[in-house]
């Protein structure tokens, strides 16, 4: 969506003596503020305001009251990886406390390719896309190797070529995504071609 993040379509309810806490899964882009919000209801299906919901997540606790819609959110901005957000709600008329454990999901903007291997003047490939997961065409990007930066664009599908031109050996190619802010690296082998 427009936010840069998607909810899977898997809703989870848990029930606490008549009030219920639902929460989703998400998946989001690298450098996209992830704004994850649950609903508390009560059997009736209104929402229950005023109460206190724990958010535990990546070693962080955020503790949010719902508003009137019953909704409490935390605003997020994560790598990339997959993190389990805990959420808790301890109902004070019974004493009783409920976790909902849901996934949020963050992608890299750029893919690198599978090979790791390569000979002089050949090609390395990647792709860059945008915090929504499409192509990111006609952007700038750079390919450090050897402390020597190179300027690159992205094509119509958001692919960048680099020619390697480097000497037999091991090397770490970084690639910064300028429009994220993302910076990845991949180790890459280069052998001596072979004369015939």
């Amino acid at each position: 969506n427009a936010n840069g993040y998607a909810s899977s379509s898997a809703v989870t309810v848990f029930n606490v003596t008549g009030v219920s806490l639902i929460g989703v899964d998400l998946v989001s882009y690298y450098g996209n503020i992830i704004n994850y919000q649950v609903t508390l209801i009560d059997s009736a299906l209104n929402p229950v305001s005023g109460k206190e919901i724990k958010f535990n997540i990546n070693n962080k606790s955020y503790v949010v009251k719902t508003n009137s819609k019953g909704i409490a959110g935390v605003s997020l901005k994560l790598g990339v990886g997959v993190y389990d957000i805990v959420i808790g709600f301890n109902d004070d008329s019974s004493g009783n406390f409920v976790n909902l454990v849901k996934k949020i999901t963050v992608k890299s903007t750029i893919d690198f390719p599978a090979a790791t291997k390569y000979t002089f003047n050949s090609n390395y490939q990647g792709t860059l896309c945008d915090g929504q997961g499409n192509p990111l065409n006609n952007e700038e990007v750079d390919v450090v190797v050897n402390s020597v930066k190179y300027n690159l664009t992205t094509d119509s599908d958001g692919k960048f070529v680099y020619t390697i031109d480097l000497n037999p050996g091991s090397y770490v190619l970084s690639i910064i995504h300028k429009v994220t802010g993302e910076v990845k690296s991949q180790s890459v082998n280069v052998a001596a071609r072979l004369n015939s």
